[in-house]
């Protein structure tokens, strides 16, 4: 283990950590059996949609609690930085089921594995998930995604196998920073920098449903963008919230405004958020626009209607 990486860690941590490492290496000998390794190329497969994963890191930063996040893009890989307050933690290997079913499971324990993320059983309203299925989407671009965290830092190889790394000088303190080396046999370099790019200029209003992300900024070799939510106007009536957002994106030097309406409701015993949105051209509601149904990010499922609609309820 990397001295530096130790410095974060106190005695229990370290002890959880080797008994981690273990355990997961453990889960990859069984993993590797020619009968068992379909099951982690599923877990890729499932997203079919080109750096899908963008959508999973914006969600993991929305739940640490950060309000500003960064891709940065190069040809060799990309490193995504968020300012989230929430810092990684690693929990008793042994308590796995335990610590999931109490809402207490470690992130490092969660992103490591397959099946188990730290949204508690009952389905919070202010978490989308942490670390679940989802994260293995870097997969699709990467072998060895590396986290900096001042709680800790470490890589990820062969899937869930976690390592001690060094942190990065150029890391600030409180920031967090997940780098994705385009190392992948099979993917080449070019094109995963291209998808890529072109996945981070096309971005679907992705701050329109998060919690706490206001402002996305992506770079690569050409260009650069900005993604921004600002709420103008906010009033309660009947205890519907009633918010007027400025959306920017200025890749594409485009401004939306809109109305968005929100409650909570309780749908199988869980609270969930509902939205509906309208889009506001010259004072008026634009009525020739149309988009596709949200859960939290936008499905390929599209509305013919006038408004957008957050329905997390479809999960």
């Amino acid at each position: 283990m990397q001295a530096k990486a130790l410095l974060n860690m106190n005695e229990i941590e370290q002890k959880y950590f080797e008994k981690l490492q273990e355990s997961r290496k453990e889960d990859l000998k069984v993993f590797s059996k020619p009968e068992n390794r379909g099951f982690l190329t599923s877990v890729i497969d499932k997203y079919t949609e080109s750096a899908h994963f963008i959508y999973e890191l914006l969600q993991n930063a929305d739940d640490a609690c950060a309000t500003k996040a960064e891709f940065r893009l190069t040809h060799e890989g990309l490193t995504f930085v968020h300012n989230g307050k929430e810092r990684f933690t690693i929990s008793n290997p042994d308590n796995i089921v335990e610590d999931q079913e109490a809402g207490k499971l470690g992130h490092l324990n969660a992103i490591t594995y397959t099946g188990f993320s730290t949204k508690d059983k009952e389905g919070t309203t202010n978490k989308i998930g942490k670390f679940g299925v989802g994260f293995k989407a870097v997969f699709q671009y990467t072998d060895t995604p590396h986290i900096y965290d001042d709680g800790i830092c470490f890589k990820i190889e062969h899937f869930f196998v976690p390592y001690l790394i060094e942190d990065l000088q150029e890391r600030k303190k409180g920031d967090t920073w997940i780098t994705l080396p385009f190392n992948k046999v099979s993917q080449d370099k070019d094109k995963a920098y291209q998808e890529i790019s072109h996945r981070l200029k096309q971005l679907d209003n992705p701050l329109l449903f998060l919690h706490n992300l206001k402002e996305v900024k992506w770079k690569n070799n050409e260009s650069h963008g900005k993604y921004s939510q600002k709420t103008k106007e906010e009033i309660n009536i009947f205890g519907v919230k009633c918010e007027f957002l400025l959306l920017e994106n200025t890749s594409e030097n485009k401004r939306d405004r809109l109305w968005m309406f929100s409650e909570e409701t309780e749908i199988d015993n869980r609270k969930l958020p509902l939205y509906v949105g309208y889009y506001i051209k010259n004072g008026k509601i634009d009525t020739e626009n149309r988009s596709n149904l949200y859960c939290f990010f936008p499905t390929k499922k599209q509305l013919d209607v006038c408004f957008i609609m957050h329905a997390p309820f479809v999960l």
